[in-house]
């Protein structure tokens, strides 16, 4: 691009007289190079999504949009993206923050693009929240609360996120941004950025049932599984049941419950029922027969494990006992064993290997986060209202799926019967790195928040 081409900053100098600028070009010079062998792939992904957007414009950009955030530049957000497309900034930054698109219908695509390519009924479903740090106020959701990323309070967003994983491939499918309760109730705020009139707070255990329930029956799965935000949740777990779900969800080892039925914890002569105690303490008094020794379940490292289960009763959200549950307890072996619980309904027909098996699926989500702010920008935008954070969320999902489907379709060639249950390659046996290197670029190294 000469600089004759290039836009005018607001004072009507060019933007070459600006440092920033500057080095915003420098990020750019390779853009052309940068998914030239695989363009053609993705060119036919696009075909499913693109007749959703409803002018041509609009195509346009969304087309420029997924190749920037497909492309090795440091910072993916509008701007660069816009410089390295020859493009005019302000019209990329309407389209992804305030343009009329239906990115719920995008979404809705993807889910099914999803079940086509990777629908198996051994897939799970997993929820997840994800937050992004911003160092102001003024975006939409922007609170001090639990910061994951950075492991302490912060100011940030909270996205719930869906993410599906099967033997034949994953994906982030769907996500909801958390709206706090002092946002929700500030008119001031939610009309700066511009929060829909029908949107009102919801804790995150009911924004991610809302996705279990839109994507329960187009992704064929086997579980439903989460973390401890949501594990600690009872009427999330007594809803799933309700549901016919069955699910496995972490919780903390805080939570109390009790023991049902079980000879190892009887309770005395003179009494009818056991105490609720915490987890980890019925954990610690499980005899060591109890355990069940299995080896390189849990993670990508090969690392020997022992598990348990114990039938047990918690409080439901009223203080009354609910419904019999199962307590997986999970521990590291060695001399300082490392613990994590979970709970189901699963019933006693399935076994403590398929329950550690599916608790070892969860860190499938992990990695699609790390695909997907690493190499796909899900975390590389500017945007503060509602509608802003739908949209850039929406085509990083699909930048980020298309990265996931090129790997099920090399492991196809690989493989013609696609079956990686039995011998076959794994989920997630193809590295990001090696599909970027494919396409023909070199892998993006995250540049910041």
């Amino acid at each position: 691009m000469s600089k004759r081409q290039l836009p005018k900053g607001g004072d009507g100098a060019s933007v070459m007289d600006q440092p920033e600028a500057l080095d915003l070009l420098a990020q750019t010079r390779l853009e052309a190079a940068d998914v030239r062998s695989c363009r053609g792939d993705l060119r036919a992904f696009l075909q499913r999504y693109l007749p959703l957007f409803e002018r041509r414009e609009q195509r346009g950009h969304a087309t420029t949009v997924l190749g920037g955030l497909l492309s090795s530049l440091t910072r993916k957000t509008v701007e660069p993206i816009a410089h390295a497309a020859g493009q005019k900034r302000k019209n990329l930054q309407w389209f992804v923050g305030s343009g009329v698109w239906k990115d719920r219908a995008l979404r809705d695509q993807l889910r099914a693009h999803v079940a086509q390519a990777a629908g198996d009924p051994a897939g799970v479903l997993i929820l997840d929240p994800t937050s992004f740090p911003k160092k102001g106020t003024a975006s939409v959701g922007v609170q001090r609360q639990w910061c994951g990323r950075l492991g302490k309070l912060e100011n940030c967003q909270l996205g719930v996120f869906l993410g599906y994983s099967s033997p034949q491939g994953r994906a982030l499918v769907d996500c909801r941004l958390f709206l706090p309760p002092a946002w929700a109730a500030d008119k001031k705020r939610r009309k700066a950025c511009h929060v829909p009139g029908q949107v009102r707070y919801k804790e995150t255990w009911r924004l991610a049932y809302q996705m279990v329930c839109a994507h329960a029956k187009a992704l064929p799965h086997a579980w439903v599984l989460g973390d401890e935000e949501f594990g600690r949740v009872s009427a999330l777990r007594h809803q799933l049941t309700r549901d016919k779900e069955r699910y496995l969800l972490r919780i903390p080892s805080n939570i109390k419950m009790r023991p049902v039925g079980d000879p190892d914890f009887a309770p005395p002569p003179d009494r009818r029922a056991l105490p609720l105690e915490r987890a980890d303490a019925l954990a610690a008094r499980l005899k060591p027969g109890r355990w069940t020794k299995l080896s390189g379940l849990q993670s990508q490292q090969m690392r020997a494990l022992e598990a348990a289960t114990i039938r047990v009763q918690g409080r439901d959200s009223n203080k009354r006992l609910g419904p019999l549950e199962r307590l997986l307890v999970v521990r590291t072996c060695g001399s300082e064993p490392e613990y994590h619980y979970a709970l189901t309904n699963a019933p006693s027909t399935v076994g403590i290997e398929e329950l550690v098996s599916a608790d070892a699926s969860r860190h499938a989500v992990e990695e699609l986060f790390q695909t997907a702010k690493g190499s796909a920008g899900l975390d590389h935008y500017e945007v503060r209202s509602w509608r802003g954070w739908h949209h850039h969320m929406t085509l990083a999902l699909l930048a980020s799926w298309f990265l996931e489907s090129q790997k099920v379709r090399m492991r196809k060639k690989k493989s013609p019967g696609g079956d990686y249950r039995a011998g076959g390659a794994k989920p997630s046996g193809l590295a990001p790195r090696r599909v970027l290197e494919t396409c023909g670029r070199r892998p993006h190294r995250p540049g910041g928040a």
